[in-house]
């Protein structure tokens, strides 16, 4: 089995033998494909066997052609023992990821994208005993969102509970909201609109609607019969 990154022509018109064009190979395995929000840029994750993605894991980054080609291609995290996940853009073009290189899973910060030179510079934007992604156990963990051009809406474990709340981007400030739900691994914003998977000792799984310092519940576990 091999595992590429691909591209997909949703043209009607395409010729099917053009359809799909791969951008990346190489590698065990690859997943996280990220592009920024101009289409300028590009980040994935990539491992090896005889390492889990929980082992040993690679960021990548690259410019994002206009042929849908990669260029400048360079790899910004790549150390033993230490993983790394979901890479995210903000709409600076500021790339945000998570990796366990402290010995836990904080979140990082890299820029420099947008200078001419492709200089980046990538800063420890939480340092904390704090765990802002569990393992990465299964594909498409989403444990923050980039809220606006200052924030995240994050969620994180600490002492074995878990927390949501918001961090500043530009100083890494944390600060927790204080709400009578647990969440759980899934957390989507959009102008303004927070949606996210939580739990509660109260009641079943539900998907939380945040707006205007309003919460509604648009979704709620069945009990099994």
């Amino acid at each position: 089995i091999t595992n590429y990154l691909v591209a997909i022509n949703l043209d009607d018109n395409c010729p099917l033998s053009d359809k799909i064009t791969t951008i990346f190979s190489g590698t065990d395995f690859v997943s996280s494909p990220s592009i920024s929000k101009d289409g300028k840029f590009f980040a994935w994750i990539s491992w090896q066997h005889p390492n889990m993605p929980w082992d040993k894991s690679k960021l990548h980054v690259a410019k994002l052609s206009s042929n849908i080609s990669l260029e400048n291609e360079k790899i910004l995290v790549d150390i033993d023992n230490v993983s790394v996940c979901q890479p995210k853009w903000t709409d600076d073009n500021e790339l945000i990821h998570i990796n366990d290189a402290s010995g836990y899973s904080n979140v990082y910060i890299t820029q420099g994208f947008n200078s001419s030179d492709f200089n980046l510079r990538t800063r420890h934007l939480s340092p904390s005993a704090k765990n802002f992604s569990p393992a990465m156990w299964v594909l498409g963990l989403q444990t923050y969102d980039i809220l606006d051009s200052d924030h995240l809406v994050v969620s994180w474990c600490e002492n074995g509970k878990t927390f949501l709340g918001t961090m500043n981007i530009r100083n890494g400030q944390l600060e927790q909201w204080q709400i009578k739900y647990y969440p759980k691994e899934n957390i989507a914003c959009n102008d303004a609109r927070i949606v996210a998977l939580v739990n509660s000792p109260f009641d079943l799984p539900i998907v939380l609607e945040i707006k205007n310092g309003t919460f509604k519940t648009l979704s709620r576990k069945k009990e099994n019969n």
